[in-house]
């Protein structure tokens, strides 16, 4: 049914988020200070649908 394939979908963008977030943690911490991390994101992650959900 439709309510599985949604709940399948948010587990998925939860955990991409997570995959993201960790991401962004240790970007923070390997990166330079005056580098943006999202910059920096933004340059790895080329998929749009990726993009589309952490802007």
């Amino acid at each position: 049914s439709r309510f599985v394939w949604y709940t399948g979908a948010f587990k998925l963008v939860l955990y991409y988020k997570t995959l993201l977030e960790l991401v962004l943690a240790t970007s923070l911490f390997t990166s330079t200070q005056d580098k943006n991390p999202l910059d920096a994101l933004r340059s790895e992650f080329k998929s749009p649908f990726l993009l589309y959900y952490f802007l």
